[in-house]
Order: C-alpha cells, then structure tokens, then sequence
C-alpha cells in the first residue's frame, strides 16, 4: 500500500458581506447530514446536469436546505449541459466553505468541481431560487 501525502487547495471564495451570512450552526447541519458517498447501485460518477435530460442523474440547480431555513448549499453548472462528481466532491465544496468562510459571517462559493470543472456549490442563508430541494 503507498500513501501520497499532499496540500489541499481548496478553490473557494467568500463573499464581502456579513449582512446575509448564513447560521454556521445550521451549515454544520448540513455538513453532517447530506449525502457523501454513492447511492445504492451506483457505479462511478453521477451526472449533475440540467432536468429533463435522460442521462442526468441529478438536476440542477440542487438545493439542500437545513430545517430551519438559515443556512442552503446549491450545486449549480457554470459551463455545459452536464458534468460528473460523486457526491463527496460536493460534500468536500460545502465542508471548504463553511470552514474558510462561513465560520467568519459570509457566504461563499467552491468551484471547479466535478470532472470538467463546471459544478460550483453555494453556501449561503436560506432562501432564493430553487431547483431540487433536499431537506436535512
């Protein structure tokens, strides 16, 4: 067995305000809670992709909100019809958000997720527009 031992880079960027930082509670909520690994019968990556398209597994936007509406984590696309992750690249955006910015009262966006790139996460207060909504 080898081990690589190497720095992570998170690709991350906080927002300047402080006036509608999302509950670093409720983040945390949502960091525990959402999915990390592959479903039941899932082999290799999903595709994150717009709706209606027979090959995405996961339409985008997807917002996943805490219970009490103060904090949410959108995946959306930036680029293309459709990119592929499995859902811990997802988890790890959320987790590099809440710790490099949320923690200090702002919002913030992780990107050049999935495959290509294209996927950013959001973690930002509830509210604003939707998509698939998962609740935790």
């Amino acid at each position: 067995m080898a081990l690589r031992v190497t720095s992570y880079r998170p690709l991350v960027r906080c927002s300047d305000e402080q006036t509608t930082s999302p509950a670093p509670e409720a983040c945390h909520t949502i960091v525990d809670r959402m999915p990390a690994q592959r479903p039941p019968g899932v082999q290799g990556k999903m595709t994150f992709g717009q709706p209606g398209d027979p090959d995405v597994q996961v339409g985008l936007p997807y917002r996943i909100t805490e219970s009490t509406g103060q904090c949410q984590a959108v995946v959306a696309i930036v680029r293309g019809l459709s990119d592929k992750a499995i859902w811990y690249e997802i988890w790890e955006g959320v987790v590099a958000v809440v710790g490099m910015c949320v923690r200090y009262g702002r919002s913030g966006l992780a990107f050049h997720r999935g495959t290509w790139g294209y996927l950013t996460v959001t973690v930002s207060s509830g509210g604003g527009p939707g998509g698939a909504i998962s609740e935790v």
